[in-house]
């Protein structure tokens, strides 16, 4: 017979390779996730320089679009003051701008740092829905108090509830501010709470220098698309950058940050449709007040109460999902606010292909920052054990299925105990016949 074949090798990389890793491999917090070792510095500046050029085309076609909506608007864009003059098409087409950022920073984080959708929203590799769900409904109840209270305070007249009427576009605002404000709010959260911190984070990969600048580059370049020349309104816009900064920081997400600017956004704008919107974006000399510093305080109040919620349900905040043993973490809830407890990420706190390699490269070995020789099968389905081995040959393959020849003669039975000894024989010799005389040896006698 032939030898049987056995079952395939599994794959091994070729020796002296190695696997780029895109994801961190000692916990990273939310601003630091592009500090990976697949990436150096220059990798960052790459990527801001790309975002600039497709933020600029987006605005090139988002203005073609707005004068396809609203022609009549075009001429009319500035008033006599040298203000923007705000219509329904312009309101529109600037949600719709801001909110292509949902498409654009995930995109540039996948091209420049092979990091998904997920994990540009936060460290856990998805969008937490109950997390964000909760902060929202904290900081709606929190925007209603606040309401409630200044309208009080105020009165209806002078809060501007009289002036309220409906209006020839109040349907079309109703329905541009419900169905594009919360992307628009989601845009800019990925662009100023995401994307751009870990960008700046990863160009200066200094622990606390890179964690400071992640703070305040982003939130000046927040402050500056809104294009405001009064103080007052800049020192707003920077003061509530810095906070919701803090919200993605501290939670390891931007989900609370965008249920911050939901809400602020839209209780802001609950008004618009029963109004003359044209100085919706007057922001000149003149137009804020200290009165902003009330509302930067209520939002203060509430960010320090969501930040204690994210603290005792033990919120994660910083995860290593592409180390050996995946780790994640979580605030301790009797310590100091800036602790944090490391432990073992389970399937819970991570998805189940956070630590494989799939998006891999191989590179050549020595590399600065490269991980291990990827495993035989670095990215098998729970419970995959390799290929199936191929089945054994017959050697008779022209007879019925299962027939391996003809049967051999049985092995002789073997014990696996001492064989008894033989009984012994009585007369181990011949019996004489006692009939029979014995003839004597020396004499004749008996001889015929």
């Amino acid at each position: 017979m032939t030898e049987q074949p056995g079952p395939p090798a599994p794959y091994q990389a070729p020796a002296g390779l190695a696997v780029k890793l895109y994801l961190p491999v000692q916990p990273k917090d939310s601003m630091r996730f592009f500090q990976v070792p697949a990436r150096r510095w220059w990798w960052g500046l790459l990527a801001v320089l790309s975002y600039v050029g497709i933020y600029f085309v987006v605005m090139i076609i988002s203005t073609i679009i707005w004068m396809l909506i609203d022609p009549s608007s075009v001429k009319d864009l500035v008033n006599t003051d040298g203000a923007m003059v705000t219509t329904p098409g312009v309101f529109l087409v600037n949600n719709l701008m801001v909110a292509t950022d949902v498409l654009v920073c995930p995109l540039i984080a996948w091209l420049f740092y092979r990091q998904g959708f997920g994990w540009l929203v936060s460290v856990v590799g998805r969008f937490r829905w109950k997390w964000a769900a909760l902060t929202l409904g904290v900081f709606a109840a929190g925007y209603a108090v606040e309401m409630a209270i200044e309208v009080a305070v105020t009165g209806p007249k002078d809060y501007g509830l009289y002036d309220l009427h409906w209006q020839t576009s109040t349907w079309f605002m109703l329905f541009a501010i419900l169905l594009t404000t919360p992307f628009q709010c989601a845009g800019e959260e990925f662009q100023a709470r995401a994307l751009l911190p870990r960008l700046v984070a990863a160009i200066v990969p200094v622990k606390g220098l890179s964690l400071a600048l992640s703070a305040l580059v982003p939130s000046v370049v927040f402050m500056l698309l809104h294009d405001a020349q009064d103080p007052w309104l800049n020192l707003n816009y920077f003061c509530v950058a810095l906070l919701m900064w803090w919200l993605a920081y501290r939670t390891g997400g931007i989900e609370a940050s965008i249920a911050l600017h939901l809400v602020n956004n839209l209780f802001s704008e609950w008004m618009l449709p029963f109004t003359n919107i044209s100085d919706m974006f007057d922001r000149s000399q003149g137009t804020g007040s200290p009165i902003v510093l009330v509302y930067i305080g209520v939002e203060l109040v509430l960010v320090l109460l969501v930040d204690y919620i994210a603290r005792r349900r033990g919120v994660i905040r910083a995860s290593s999902p592409a180390a050996a043993a995946p780790q994640v973490v979580k605030p301790r809830r009797f310590f100091d606010p800036l602790d944090g407890c490391t432990q073992a990420a389970t399937d819970v706190d991570l998805p189940r292909w956070a630590t494989t390699t799939r998006e891999g490269q191989f590179v050549l070995a020595g590399a600065p920052g490269y991980g291990p020789v990827p495993q035989a099968y670095p990215w098998p389905a729970p419970g995959y054990a390799g290929l199936a081995p191929e089945p054994v040959q017959q050697a008779y393959p022209w007879a019925p299925q299962g027939y391996a020849g003809p049967a051999s003669e049985p092995a002789p039975q073997t014990y696996p105990w001492p064989a008894p000894e033989p009984a012994p024989q009585t007369y181990p010799w011949p019996t004489p016949d006692p009939m029979q005389r014995q003839a004597d040896p020396t004499t004749s006698e008996g001889v015929l």
